[in-house]
């Protein structure tokens, strides 16, 4: 998968700007299949939901997660307007209280099935289960996503449930991509929270893959981490 990671404030549009373009399909190659993947921590979809459709199409995104939707449940108008034709969406919004909430938007190339049963207090996560198939609707690529989102704040309690989630997963699935806010400078050597949690990654035998600021203050909060995938 290719991947652009983001945290940057994404400003509102009109929505009389938007026009409908087919999307280039992913082209499957029986011998090396890929994806291109999008990540951006959004903070609230609704008013920028024009621009994340014009976001998937102009980059040709097979799959776009998001963290941060700020949507309530039952609120689907923002979802709608984001998704362009032939794409879906799955959402995991914050039940109680405001903020939170992540969400995909994948074409429909892709067979996706939602991994249910997974909750944590610590962080919001939406997983997914996303199978490429070629003509003949022989899977050529199979891998677990995963969309986080850790709110800031205390972490005693994250890094014991990411490592069982982690557990978990790698027992299960031979190739799965984190993505997500998870708000922990792993650029800093210095700050106990990154130092534990790069840690905690190295234990499991799993990438992470960003080494750039993906924030405007140059820190590298928004994270991509793989485990049996080329990126």
């Amino acid at each position: 998968p290719r991947i652009v990671s983001s945290k940057h404030t994404v400003n509102a549009g009109s929505r009389k700007n938007l026009i409908v373009i087919n999307p280039e399909k992913c082209k499957i190659n029986e011998q090396k299949p890929f994806l291109k993947f999008g990540l951006l921590n959004i903070r609230s979809l609704a008013p920028k939901a024009v621009i994340v459709n014009e976001m998937i199409t102009d980059n040709s995104f097979d799959v776009l997660c998001l963290t941060e939707t700020w949507l309530k449940p039952n609120d689907y108008i923002g979802l709608n307007e984001s998704t362009p034709p032939s794409y879906c969406y799955k959402h995991e919004p914050r039940q109680i209280g405001r903020g939170g909430g992540v969400a995909t938007i994948y074409s429909d190339i892709l067979n996706v099935t939602q991994k249910k049963g997974y909750k944590f207090n610590s962080f919001e996560i939406l997983l997914l289960k996303v199978t490429l198939s070629d003509l003949q609707k022989k899977s050529v690529l199979s891998l677990i996503l995963a969309t986080v989102y850790r709110p800031p704040g205390p972490y005693t309690d994250f890094l014991k449930e990411f490592s069982d989630f982690l557990s978990d997963l790698l027992v299960n699935f031979d190739k799965a991509l984190i993505v997500g806010d998870f708000n922990i400078h792993v650029d800093n050597t210095s700050d106990a929270l990154g130092l534990a949690f790069t840690d905690l990654l190295n234990s499991f035998g799993v990438k992470q893959n960003v080494t750039g600021p993906t924030h405007r203050f140059n820190h590298t909060l928004d994270l991509i981490i793989s485990h049996g995938i080329d990126l």
